[in-house]
This record gives structure tokens, C-alpha cells and sequence, in this order.
């Protein structure tokens, strides 16, 4: 689907946003892909932006919940767009992708070597799209 595809291209350009600064490649997760998608629709559906929800839960609250292996490292990158053309996915995940490096706190997860792990989910809405990518430093 147009979804699964955005998600691998994203995570695609994100490892190789990673090669470039000679850090290793994540690994795709698919139980982090699922509270991904899961916040990207809470945002979407509640019409909030934001990395802690209503009800006050951060990033780590919903990996803790979501992941299914001891982590010891919890970080988000949001994103937010509307009137996207989704002819060309590859141009978007790149835009998404660059968009995350030149802001310094997503810079920052985007590019912490402590990470090793990601997942990547999309929710849209008519025009509306909304992305979370969630990344995890596995093992205690």
C-alpha cells in the first residue's frame, strides 16, 4: 500500500542519512512500526501535534507499552504535511527525512549512534498526513 511504502522509504533514507555520517543502520521493527502508526493516527484523529499526547504520555510511555524487548533508549521524530502528492513516494520521504535533519532535536535522534532500532508509521486523512518514527536502543 501507498503506507507501507512511505514507511520502507522513509526508513530507507534514514539509514542511509545514517551511512553518510558513517553510523550503523537501524533495524526495522515491526512491533515500533505498530506504536508509530498508533500515535500518527492518535495525532491525526485528535488533532494534536505533538510527542506527548492528552493524556500526558511521552515517547518512552508507548514503547514501553508497544515493544516487545528490554530497551534502554526511547526517542521520536513527528511530522506533520498536508496536500501531499503521493506520486512520488520517494521524493516524500526524502523531504520528510531532510525536514527531521535540519531540526537539531530530531538531528539528534536521527543521528544518535546509541540507537538501533526504528520504526516508522503513517496515518492520513484525506489531504492530511501525519508521520511518527520512533527509534529504541535495545537491550538494557
Amino acid at each position: 500500500s501507498y503506507i507501507s511504502e512511505l514507511e520502507k522509504s522513509i526508513f530507507r533514507f534514514t539509514n542511509e542519512m545514517r551511512r553518510k555520517h558513517s553510523l550503523a543502520p537501524l533495524g526495522w521493527d515491526r512491533s515500533l512500526c505498530a506504536v508509530a502508526r498508533a500515535h500518527s493516527a492518535d495525532m491525526l484523529q485528535r488533532g494534536y501535534f505533538s510527542h506527548v499526547d492528552p493524556e500526558g504520555r511521552t515517547p518512552r510511555d508507548r514503547v514501553q507499552k508497544g515493544f516487545s524487548h528490554p530497551f534502554s533508549l526511547a526517542g521520536e521524530n513527528i511530522w506533520s504535511g498536508s496536500g501531499q502528492e503521493p506520486g512520488n513516494l520517494p521524493l516524500l520521504a526524502k523531504i520528510i527525512v531532510e525536514n527531521w535533519i535540519s531540526s537539531p532535536g530530531h538531528r539528534q535522534n536521527l543521528l544518535n549512534p546509541e540507537y538501533t532500532h526504528v520504526g516508522v508509521g503513517v496515518a492520513s486523512q484525506g489531504q492530511e498526513l501525519r508521520v511518527t518514527q520512533v527509534l529504541v536502543r535495545s537491550g538494557r
